[in-house]
C-alpha cells in the first residue's frame, strides 16, 4: 500500500490518473516494479475519485472490491469472502454484478 500526500494543487490526482493510464500524455518515463507503466498488467494500478457527477465510474460494490483482487479464477468467490469478513455483505445489493 502506498499514499500520496500533499496540498491541494500539488498533482496528487494527476499523478494517480497518469499511473491508472487515465491521463496518457505527460513527458517523461515512468517506472514500477522495472516495467514502463505502458507495459503493465491491467489492475496493477487503480483509480477510484473521491466524488464524482459523472456516471462514467459507475462502479458496483463486486467492481470495487476486485480491483484488490489478483486472482481472476477465483474472483466471485474471493470477493464474496472479503464482503463477509469486512462485514459488508449486506451492500452487495448496490448495484451488483453477481
Amino acid at each position: 500500500h502506498l499514499m500520496i500526500v500533499g496540498e491541494n494543487g500539488a498533482g496528487k490526482t494527476t499523478l494517480l490518473k497518469i499511473l491508472a493510464g487515465i491521463n496518457k500524455k505527460f513527458d517523461g518515463n515512468i517506472f514500477i516494479d522495472g516495467k514502463k507503466i505502458e507495459k503493465l498488467d491491467k489492475y496493477t494500478v487503480g483509480y477510484i475519485p473521491q466524488s464524482t457527477d459523472s456516471v462514467k465510474y459507475d462502479l458496483s460494490v463486486e467492481e470495487v472490491v476486485s480491483l484488490g483482487i489478483k486472482d481472476r479464477k477465483n474472483q466471485k468467490q474471493l470477493i464474496k469472502q472479503s464482503l463477509e469478513r469486512t462485514s459488508s455483505y449486506h451492500l452487495i445489493k448496490l448495484n451488483s454484478i453477481i
